[in-house]
């Protein structure tokens, strides 16, 4: 879809470029799979909720879905990101270190009916790798359209924005959630949260590429800081285990620190761990038989 003619061409490729139609698109394909449940499109977020806070940040989620496996449910908290049309892939670089295969955290509400009670936690499931850096590129530098001078340019603002979007979507909503588990529990009404455990996954969809890119870092030259073309292997991946690092304002608030401290738990709280898919295989993944289940197991009970 190039060379709009007329001002209703225009008007529809500008709405195709900011996503418009790309978010009705996701919204469309989660609320037609059997077990989804489509809770709102659009939800208006704030976090932390301190409306006289200058440091409180407001946001609209693009979609809250629901899935739920008999006692258990995933909340699904989905960013629609299409990608800049100048910056078609996404490079995202491994976890180095002691911590670059760890479990995945989320966070949860546990609902302990039988001591009319819950709890709100973060906790680890699934062993993954995880990538904790990322760059936007353009994809085609071969064209000829794209001048030399432009060629080598990357970004990392699109990552960010939506990793910033969906963390304070999540962080509201988990809170939001909490406190309606704390009034039940206080009017002795935990029966009514329908659920044994809770689970929330920030999640982006983006129509960009999606590569993991590996390499040695004894394979990088000391002197021009660079590496050899053959000394890197970009692998197109469908989805990728992202660790952002959460702003200050964003993080939750720990309890006992000296605990966390002590146990090497303090990068828990500082970062969020999100699920960046490309939307080619979301679509895939909705359409086959005993979707719920396949996602599921594909996103919280497999590790890459």
């Amino acid at each position: 879809m190039v060379n709009p003619q007329t001002d209703s061409e225009w008007t529809i490729h500008s709405l195709n470029i900011h996503g418009t139609f790309f978010e009705q698109w996701c919204a469309d394909i989660f609320q037609s799979v059997p077990g989804c449940n489509v809770v709102s499109t659009n939800y208006p977020v704030e976090f932390p909720l301190q409306s006289n806070s200058l440091k409180s940040k407001e946001s609209a989620l693009d979609i809250w879905v629901e899935l739920s496996n008999q006692d258990e449910v995933y909340a699904f908290l989905i960013e629609c990101k299409k990608n800049n049309p100048d910056f078609v892939d996404w490079i995202f670089f491994p976890k180095r270190g002691n911590n670059s295969r760890r479990n995945l955290v989320s966070r949860i509400i546990r609902n302990q009916e039988n001591i009319q009670s819950y709890m709100s936690a973060l906790q680890e499931t699934s062993l993954v790798n995880f990538f904790n850096e990322a760059r936007e590129s353009r994809g085609n530098y071969t064209s000829k359209k794209t001048p030399e001078t432009q060629r080598t340019k990357t970004s990392n603002h699109a990552v960010t924005e939506a990793s910033n979007q969906v963390a304070v979507a999540t962080q509201a909503i988990w809170s939001e959630e909490t406190n309606l588990a704390f009034e039940l529990q206080r009017k002795q009404l935990t029966s009514q949260l329908k659920y044994r455990i809770k689970t929330f996954i920030p999640c982006i969809v983006t129509t960009a590429n999606l590569y993991s890119c590996s390499f040695d870092p004894q394979d990088v030259d000391p002197s021009r800081g660079e590496i050899n073309f053959d000394e890197v292997n970009l692998q197109k991946e469908p989805f990728i285990f992202y660790e952002y690092p959460l702003p200050r304002h964003l993080q939750p608030t720990v309890s006992d620190i000296v605990d966390i401290m002590l146990n090497g738990k303090r990068d828990i709280f500082a970062r969020m761990d999100i699920i960046i898919i490309n939307s080619l295989h979301l679509k895939n993944m909705l359409t086959q038989e005993n979707a719920v289940e396949n996602i599921i197991n594909t996103i919280i009970n497999t590790s890459k």
